[in-house]
């Protein structure tokens, strides 16, 4: 019976904590606001990890908010996050927790599809007049919709849309003079 217990024990110290998503792959726009319910089981209890030093990694989108851990039973917690996709490609989000028993991680990939023209037109309008309103956006994100507006304007020669397209391509460039100075002054 000891040896049965002393088993389960060590087979117990093996596993790491469970990390899970509420779903396992996801897929959407450019631009587009994705919530993401993350779950983690301990199964070590107690953790010697606190659930809150649960690191986040994330590729290719962006942090928009995230909720507090919710306890759901005494070993089991759930934060939903929720992000923006922000380049065509792949992108990820990354859970790793570093336990002095085990460390555990999930990968949740994502798949970020192109927008089509209109769709980006659209956002380039919107985020114009968030400049215009003063409303917070992102800096990166407001680079890359107006770099893939003016790249998606130039390859497909589209005849319409001139004054937007050099209102963008000013604002881009403008933005590019930003980001290098505020890069020198880091150096």
């Amino acid at each position: 019976m000891k040896k049965i217990i002393f088993g389960f024990l060590i087979i117990g110290y093996l596993y790491p904590c469970i990390i899970t998503f509420s779903s396992k792959e996801l897929k959407g726009k450019v631009g587009e606001i994705k919530t993401i319910v993350v779950e983690v089981k301990n199964i070590h209890t107690p953790c010697l990890l606190p659930i809150e030093e649960s690191n986040f990694e994330f590729e290719n989108v962006k942090l928009v908010s995230e909720s507090k851990w919710d306890t759901i039973k005494p070993n089991l917690f759930k934060k939903i996050i929720t992000i923006q996709l922000l380049k065509e490609g792949k992108g990820s989000l990354k859970v790793k927790r570093s336990c002095p028993i085990q460390t555990s991680s999930a990968k949740l990939d994502i798949v970020i599809e192109k927008r089509d023209f209109k769709e980006l037109k659209n956002e380039v309008k919107n985020l114009i007049k968030k400049i215009i309103l003063g409303e917070e956006i992102s800096f990166n994100y407001l680079l890359i919709t107006l770099e893939e507006f003016i790249n998606t304007y130039e390859k497909k020669k589209i005849k319409n849309e001139k004054e937007l397209y050099s209102i963008a391509k000013e604002i881009y460039s403008y933005l590019l003079k930003i980001k290098a100075i505020c890069e020198k002054e880091k150096e």
